[in-house]
């Protein structure tokens, strides 16, 4: 895409705020060229890099009118050099998908710029690579890269959790990370997902991703495995991969202890939703007996023993509510389930009758393995509504079995939305394998819709639904 009006205003603050003080040597993938028909622009970036007014050819560019990024460089103070496959400009000629980098240019620039080259490049591996390798520690890089559409422009366009992993795995400092609007507009936007709420898409749309990362130190290059899945992923797949920390090496396999304050706080926060996903399922069944109470008092028929029946079903679920122990946070697994749906499929509720074939299948969750561990804890808590008097029937599969591990039944009262709660442990035959459960929902009798985390008027539940498993000695 080469530096148009937005890479040049970009340049220009970050040399004001002293981000490029020091840059001296800049080497770009690809031989890029520049283009900006506001003078101005070019004039400011001048006077910001401390020198004269500047030659008048480059005061006279368009898009349709280019010239090579070299002469804007060198007009900048700046030594200039370029990786390409055809030579052009006097470029280091490397296949990025192929070639690594020279030994005599590892770690020689302070500025290494990616201006709309990645996208292009298959191996997006080598290409990264060779970024950090030509990068000298306290260098930077620059990405200025297709975020949305772009339809066709290249092969990639980039998330900004790639860019977040990548500067945590190689320990970047992440100076700033952008939406550019166009790529015509010397315009960024601090990124923030709210954003895209507020970002035109069609198929001429051209958001740039833009970001500046600082190299602190010289290891090597480390593939970032994406991180909201590092709690999910085993420990063996995890030690194939290694992070910069401090400066240092540290293998894959202690991710997951890296951040240990973090991934007790999201178990805490769990289990704090579970415990008022409970305190919500209590309230409703009160509420059920307040209004039994009340009809019987109209029809004077006693209903103590009912009310008795129902608070020490209440007093029960308030007692099996989990505290997590300080110790356990490695051994739960928590899974949302926060998509709507409506299904009538019943599901048998005698486990010796109900098979894969009934119910409406909502999740596949999949544990990691937890070695020493002869059972896993399974509690479900699902927002349900039904439109007529029914009871829902949670049937837990095992892959490779037709009859269900678990398969719990709960009355529901019509036309309310009940947070069902359920547990049952289920043996685990070899825990270095644990088995992948799929979660099928369905009726008791054949009346009515049962629906899920929503009632037939689009209201949807405060909490989604979740599915907990917790290893059993």
């Amino acid at each position: 895409m080469g530096l148009g009006p937005p890479v040049l205003e970009l340049y220009r603050q970050l040399k004001i705020l002293g981000a490029l003080d020091g840059v001296r040597d800049v080497i770009e993938l690809g031989s890029q060229d520049f283009w900006c028909p506001q003078q101005n622009l070019v004039r400011a970036l001048c006077v910001a890099f401390g020198r004269s007014e500047p030659a008048p050819e480059l005061l006279r560019t368009t898009n349709a009118s280019q010239l090579p990024a070299r002469l804007l460089y060198e007009a900048l103070g700046l030594t200039y050099q370029c990786v390409d496959v055809d030579g052009r400009v006097g470029s280091l000629v490397l296949d990025m998908n192929f070639d690594g980098a020279p030994p005599e240019h590892v770690e020689r620039y302070d500025l290494v710029t990616n201006h709309g080259t990645s996208e292009h490049l298959l191996n997006q591996y080598n290409v990264f690579k060779l970024m950090h390798d030509f990068t000298r520690p306290g260098g930077m890089m620059v990405h200025a890269v297709p975020f949305t559409v772009h339809l066709d422009h290249g092969f990639f366009n980039y998330q900004p959790n790639f860019f977040e992993c990548l500067a945590r795995y190689n320990s970047y400092e992440i100076l700033g990370l952008w939406v550019g609007p166009d790529w015509q507009l010397p315009s960024f936007v601090p990124w923030q997902p709210a954003l895209l709420d507020f970002l035109t898409l069609s198929s001429k749309t051209t958001h740039l991703l833009v970001v500046a990362l600082r190299k602190l130190y010289a290891n090597d290059f480390r593939v970032p495995f994406q991180n909201h899945y590092e709690g999910m992923a085993p420990e063996t797949a995890l030690s194939r991969y290694a992070l910069t920390v401090d400066g240092e090496t540290v293998s894959g396999d202690r991710i997951k202890y890296l951040s240990r304050s973090d991934l007790l706080a999201k178990d805490y926060l769990a289990e704090i939703q579970d415990l008022k996903a409970s305190l919500n399922a209590c309230r409703d069944q009160i509420n059920i007996l307040q209004r039994a109470l009340a009809e019987d008092r109209r029809s004077g028929t006693p209903a103590v023993t009912r009310v008795i029946e129902g608070l020490a079903n209440i007093k029960a679920q308030l007692s099996a509510t989990p505290f997590l122990p300080n110790n356990a946070h490695r051994l739960t697994q928590y899974f949302i389930c926060d998509s709507r749906g409506q299904t009538a499929n019943v599901i048998p509720n005698d486990p010796c009758r109900a098979t894969r074939e009934h119910g409406a299948s909502i999740m596949r969750i999949a544990p990691r393995s937890e070695q020493g561990f002869t059972a896993v804890q399974v509690r479900v808590l699902l927002n349900c509504y039904v439109s007529e008097p029914n009871a829902v029937v949670i049937g837990v599969f095992e892959d490779g079995k037709a009859q269900p591990a678990a398969l719990f039944v709960e009355p529901l009262p019509p036309k309310e939305m009940t947070m069902v709660d359920k547990e049952a442990s289920i043996p685990v035959e070899n825990s270095a394998a644990p088995p992948v459960f799929e979660i099928h929902v369905g009726i008791a009798q054949p009346r009515g819709v049962l629906f899920l985390n929503q009632t037939p008027g689009g209201d949807t539940a405060a909490i989604p639904s979740r599915i907990r498993l917790r290893w059993l000695h």
